[in-house]
């Protein structure tokens, strides 16, 4: 039998039984010296071990008890875009050696809709621009998503009903030792679609939006749960962990359940897939089990004050408000809003994430359910996204802030010393903030985005060494004009007067 490098060997054990829905290291993969120890989930009646080979070769298997083994050939991938995504550094990178810059879009409950629907949403993301998508293990209620699932992921315990449109209250009624296979394969038939687009499943595994009891599962249920989905999801080259969507909204955990949630995955994870955290006011504080930052906030300007406090780790805005027209005033941001604020997040050394609420009264709104995209951002994005693309393996960083000289020696005026420590530690931030200049630069390349400020000219830095073109970019036509040819150093750049305007300089030569 063979199988692609990075992709999923799925082994049923026969004849094994087991008191709960996993069995820990069920089987040992083995190529050479390196080993590996999977777990096994249940299946409906049986149990299942799946593996994601990361080295190509021959891979020997035997599970614990001895009763099977065999091996299996790892045949290798060529394509650089390719196995899980790791954080290095600032930014993100394939395992198979391409840089990855995430492009999201979030629908929660996609996997809680029809199959038509789902179906639907699927084929609107092989159209759209999107390499990440944000969504919900768990059913979510509030406004616009009201219905009780067809499936949940575990069944009832016994005695326990559900009545519809009532909230189940304090205790959890669902039986984590007993997952429903008909939700799960559904998830593993959506999971294996985005894998298939090249889209990376930001999976949230709790959140607070709950009338069910989810969200009321005793601390022993979390952690079986979790260790359910690391052995039957964990094998997906595209997952991404997400502890909790607005992890402080959900009262029943406090700070060392989810640290205790994230050194679980980060340990028991044989693939170490990325882990986030999302908030809604207060971003968790740094962790070692934290690859990288998930925030809600529409202060974009703080990336790089986020980049200095999390270690450098890779900054998402994966809540920067929505486009759309709904009454919440995240949810109704114009196509140019989001646009500007992708551009905004790019250019602080940061990236976006994409929402869409528009008001339907059929209530199947982007966000919520998935289905088709009614809005313009996307547009804007997928063009964003061609513009970075055209970089390759280019690293674009945005330059470190100075706490000691924000602006070319500004503190030894004594007037601006003395306000500054009267003003204290949150305004010396936001002198910083404004300082900095929304550019990212790499060995080849300069990305500047200018936002909403329309002067008729500016002045671009470039390195003295090389020789650069300069174009000017209308973020908002989608356009691109070459200004500038044969340059260095600090040029002169004709302007148009319009908001959101861009410049990249590209070195030639």
């Amino acid at each position: 039998m063979n199988v692609r490098q990075y992709e999923m060997f799925e082994l049923r054990l026969n004849g094994i039984s087991g008191a709960g829905p996993v069995l820990p290291e069920a089987v040992t993969f083995r190529n050479g010296e390196k080993t590996c120890s999977v777990p096994a989930f249940l299946a409906g009646e049986t149990f299942r071990v799946r593996f994601m080979p990361e080295t190509a070769g021959t891979w020997e298997y035997t599970s614990a008890d001895g009763s099977q083994s065999g091996t299996f050939t790892c045949t290798p991938e060529e394509s650089t875009k390719c196995g899980p995504v790791r954080a290095e550094e600032d930014h993100f990178r394939y395992a198979g050696g391409s840089m990855y810059r995430p492009f999201g879009t979030t629908v929660y409950a996609a996997v809680h809709q029809s199959d038509a629907l789902l179906k639907e949403t699927e084929e609107t993301l092989a159209e759209a621009p999107f390499n990440k998508i944000r969504f919900l293990v768990f059913p979510k209620f509030m406004p616009y998503n009201r219905e009780d699932p067809e499936y949940y992921p575990f069944f009832l315990k016994d005695g326990c009903t559900l009545l519809p449109g009532e909230t189940q209250g304090g205790v959890c009624p669902f039986d984590v030792t007993r997952p429903d296979e008909r939700y799960w394969t559904k998830l593993d038939g959506f999971l294996t679609t985005l894998r298939k687009q090249g889209i990376e499943a930001d999976l949230i595994l709790f959140h607070p939006y709950d009338r069910w009891g989810l969200a009321d599962m005793t601390m022993e249920e979390c952690l079986l749960y979790l260790r359910y989905c690391i052995a039957r999801l964990g094998a997906y080259s595209n997952l991404w962990w997400s502890l909790a969507n607005e992890y402080e909204m959900l009262g029943s955990r406090g700070y060392a359940d989810w640290d205790a949630f994230g050194t679980l995955l980060a340990e028991e994870d044989p693939y170490h897939h990325l882990i986030s955290i999302h908030n809604i006011i207060a971003p968790y504080e740094p962790k070692k089990w934290m690859t990288h930052l998930s925030m809600q906030s529409g202060e974009i300007d703080r990336i790089p004050l986020w980049k200095a406090q999390y270690g450098g780790m890779p900054v998402l805005i994966d809540e920067c408000g929505y486009e759309g027209d709904i009454m919440y005033d995240w949810g109704n941001l114009t196509a140019e809003e989001l646009v500007h604020r992708f551009w905004w997040s790019v250019c602080r050394g940061g990236y976006c994430t994409h929402g869409e609420t528009f008001h339907r009264e059929d209530e199947v709104l982007w966000w919520g359910k998935g289905g088709k995209l009614h809005g313009k951002s996307a547009e804007g994005i997928a063009f964003l996204r061609s513009v970075l693309e055209e970089t390759g393996e280019d690293v674009l960083r945005a330059g470190a802030l100075s706490a000691d000289d924000p602006n070319g020696g500004v503190p030894e005026n004594p007037v601006f010393a003395r306000a500054m420590r009267w003003a204290g530690e949150m305004y010396r931030e936001r002198v910083l903030m404004n300082l900095a200049p929304m550019r990212i630069a790499g060995e080849r390349h300069v990305l500047q985005y200018l936002g909403h400020h329309r002067p008729l000219f500016t002045e671009l830095a470039l390195p003295e060494e090389g020789s650069w073109k300069v174009e000017r970019i209308d973020t908002l036509k989608c356009t691109r004009e070459t200004v500038l040819e044969a340059v260095s150093g600090t040029v002169r750049v004709e302007l148009t007067g319009e908001e959101q305007t861009a410049l990249l300089a590209t070195r030639t030569a």
